[in-house]
């Protein structure tokens, strides 16, 4: 009887989670109830793993199936931001490639630069 405690203790939290998100959320509209609705779906899901794991049913299944939730969520949180960071990415990498090829020009001009005070400075010499 105490191991479906999670999914009565839980179930006051969904409730309250999905009007709480789009009164938080405002400016998006029919996002933010979408993301309520997302926010309660996950508590009760979340309620029902815990429920079923403390009652001891399959409990490496359970396990399984929540590692490869939280994995394909990670994977797809990845990719989101990954594809959609591509131009920001892109910009930076070519912001650190121009500016490395300045500092390059720079040492060759300093470089450049050495070489003729040494050959002005001491014309014989192999310093």
């Amino acid at each position: 009887m105490l191991n479906a405690l999670p999914v009565v203790t839980d179930r006051p939290f969904p409730s309250r989670a999905r009007p709480a998100t789009p009164e938080g959320n405002s400016p998006l509209g029919a996002q933010g109830r979408l993301l309520g609705r997302i926010a309660q779906v996950a508590i009760i899901a979340f309620a029902v793993i815990v429920a079923i794991d403390q009652v001891g049913i399959a409990a490496d299944l359970v396990n399984t199936l929540f590692v490869g939730v939280v994995a394909a969520f990670a994977i797809g949180f990845g990719l989101a931001f990954g594809l959609g960071g591509r131009d920001v990415a892109a910009q930076i990498t070519q912001k650190w490639y121009a500016s490395t090829q300045e500092t390059a020009d720079r040492l060759k001009d300093r470089r450049a630069s050495a070489s003729r005070l040494r050959a002005f400075c001491c014309p014989g010499g192999s310093s």
